[in-house]
């Protein structure tokens, strides 16, 4: 009866886990980020994610791999925390259905500045991002 019991939860572990985790992070993602949209194919061991893509205005990033690695950890990393993204392709799309900016000046644009930067340059030294296998693709754009 146990062994049952046991089969149960390690099955519903690996639904969670293999189906419903990437979804949720997506779902997550999707909120934070607001105007994006984010799309997960599958999580893997060591901290990798499979399929990525992320779709913000006109912009749209398809990751093959994305893993998450330390100088601790493994050689292969050059920094504390290191994101290597493998099989990256950027497209650059048309913008449908947004107008076409005015000719104003930048004097009347309030310009606006990120709140956390001393925190991020704080942090920057110890972060690090590695891109394998790059692809930009812009596609026509109008003239204006």
């Amino acid at each position: 009866m146990w062994l049952a019991w046991f089969l149960v939860l390690v099955f519903s572990i690996w639904v969670f886990a293999s189906r419903l985790l990437p979804w949720l992070i997506a779902r997550i993602l999707s909120l934070y980020l607001s105007q994006a949209t984010v799309r997960l194919g599958g999580l893997g061991r060591r901290f990798e994610v499979y399929q990525l893509q992320l779709e913000l205005k006109n912009i749209e990033i398809n990751v093959r791999n994305l893993r998450f690695t330390s100088s601790i950890l493994s050689s292969e990393a050059s920094n504390l925390v290191t994101i290597i993204a493998t099989g990256v392709t950027v497209t650059v799309k048309e913008n449908e259905g947004l107008p076409v900016p005015s000719d104003t000046t930048d004097t009347a644009e309030e310009v606006t500045k990120p709140k956390n930067t001393k925190t991020l340059l704080l942090l920057a030294q110890f972060l690090g991002l590695q891109l394998r296998d790059v692809k930009v693709t812009v596609c026509p754009l109008p003239s204006f």
